[in-house]
């Protein structure tokens, strides 16, 4: 009997996972779909119906995908913080990870309730700044992701060789940017 609860565990910590993965997937979907309306939006040339238009387009997608996939993987992120209970004050590659999923929450609030909010009133800034703006979910996903594959090696040289990454992942996008 307790060979059988081991494995049901198992399997519903598996589970949760795999639900996670698929929230999460799908929260940055609506991210990266949401911060490209914008960038139509900023363009000089977007007219007032187009602009309406795509205004109602980024509220829908969060609406029906980034609201609902935010929550899911909260919740399923919360369950399965709950697994490392025992072990969560050294789980320092968790606490980090809380933090990106934290700074990922503020970026989905902002880009809605500022963002959007201007890009109704045709107030929004430059197309470069949007476009940089929206690789913002970019660099958090480097860093979750990393965080996940790299939690066993947790040493200082792992995280400094993240930290590398990321910076040229954000050097590479400026300078793309820069020269446009």
């Amino acid at each position: 009997k307790n060979n059988l609860s081991t494995i049901m565990a198992d399997f519903l910590f598996l589970l949760l996972k795999v639900i996670h993965i698929f929230g999460f997937v799908a929260w940055f979907s609506a991210l990266y779909y949401i911060s490209r309306l914008l960038v139509y939006c900023s363009l000089q040339s977007t007219p007032a119906e187009s602009l309406s238009l795509l205004v109602n387009m980024a509220k829908k997608a969060n609406k029906v995908i980034g609201i609902p996939a935010s929550t899911l993987v909260i919740l399923t992120g919360i369950l399965l913080t709950y697994y490392y209970r025992h072990t969560f004050s050294t789980e320092i590659w968790l606490h980090i990870k809380i933090t990106l999923v934290l700074l990922l929450l503020l970026y989905h609030h902002l880009i809605l309730t500022r963002y959007v909010r201007r890009a109704q009133i045709n107030k929004l800034p430059a197309e470069k700044a949007m476009r940089m703006l929206s690789e913002v979910p970019t660099l958090l996903l480097i860093g979750i992701v990393s965080l996940v594959i790299f939690r066993n090696y947790t040493n200082y040289l792992t995280w400094a060789i993240v930290l590398i990454i990321m910076g040229l992942a954000f050097y590479f996008i400026i300078s793309r940017y820069s020269r446009k």
